[in-house]
């Protein structure tokens, strides 16, 4: 059964199109809206598939043995060491308020900070056995386009990688981290409903994780600390012009970024499911997220298999 039939389906009664935005977005834990889970929980009660995903995962976790094991079992295994950035520019963050400027309603005015994008993470294993999830690597054809090839990501016990925003939501899309990591949580302003749009699409699962960032719980530490960033890229010229560039040593994980941005692709929204009773045992917005992602890789996996 297809992931839609199972969780009633789509979102929307609308009909009309939507397209994907850039999959090159900032990431965001110090964005200038902040997306904290506070507020995701607040904009989740008005998403009836998220209400519909957490009831489920609710049920699921009270009958299922093997599953309540393994739901977070394993979070304290992921650690992440650094995040990774890519040229110069990716977004603005909030860096302080101007208080001699005001707004319409007499605050202080934000100011804006330039800041990399951030595309990626290098995480460390410090549990007992191999942290597992499917990935890509990247080789560029005759053309010079970076094209991915299939793989298996191991990060076995005591190693580090550097692994991209994608691998990130994979490995933490699983129950046994369900969101979240030894020194932080996933996060992100996309509803569930709107996950749904993408999830079964081509490419849908990179504008996903392209939506996603980490948000640190070690006290005070940003994911744009100099401490803590390391830019992956560099400058050259080509053809008379200046671009970025990702480093010998990353090209296998990243040299996608060098591609040429791809013509925006579709989605097509579907009709609302209904909504439940209410569950009273408590989720947080990770973790129905990540339980809505495992099934829609699931899903997609074993479509693929029917369709070979």
């Amino acid at each position: 059964m297809n992931l839609f039939d199972e969780l009633g389906s789509s979102v929307g009664n609308e009909s009309e199109e939507v397209k994907f935005d850039s999959l090159n977005a900032v990431e965001t834990a110090d964005a200038v809206t902040d997306a904290g889970d506070a507020s995701a929980k607040k904009s989740s009660k008005k998403d009836p598939l998220a209400d519909q995903v957490a009831k489920e995962l609710a049920k699921e976790l009270v009958a299922n043995d093997e599953l309540r094991a393994l739901f977070k079992s394993r979070v304290n295994d992921l650690f992440v060491t650094n995040t990774l950035a890519f040229s110069d520019k990716g977004g603005q963050i909030l860096a302080g308020y101007d208080e001699a400027k005001k707004n319409a309603k007499n605050k202080a005015t934000r100011k804006l900070e330039i800041v990399p994008e951030i595309v990626g993470y290098n995480v460390k294993n410090q549990g007992e056995q191999p942290i597992e999830c499917d990935s890509q690597v990247w080789h560029q054809n005759e053309a010079g386009k970076f094209v991915a090839e299939p793989t298996k990501l191991v990060i076995n016990p005591g190693e580090e990688k550097s692994i991209t925003k994608r691998d990130m939501l994979m490995i933490t899309s699983q129950p046994e981290f369900s969101g979240e990591f030894a020194n932080g949580v996933m996060t992100t302003k996309l509803k569930t409903s709107e996950m749904a749009k993408y999830a079964g699409s081509e490419g849908g699962f990179d504008f996903i994780a392209s939506k996603y960032f980490i948000r640190f719980t070690d006290g005070g530490v940003s994911v744009h600390d100099d401490a803590v960033k390391i830019n992956i890229s560099h400058q050259e010229e080509k053809n008379g012009n200046t671009v970025w560039v990702v480093n010998d040593e990353y090209k296998a994980q990243f040299g996608f970024l060098e591609n040429e941005p791809e013509a925006k692709e579709k989605a097509t929204k579907s009709a609302a499911p209904k909504e439940k009773k209410a569950n009273k045992i408590k989720l947080e917005t990770r973790n129905v997220n990540a339980a809505f992602l495992a099934k829609a890789l699931k899903s997609a996996q074993e479509n693929s298999v029917q369709a070979q």
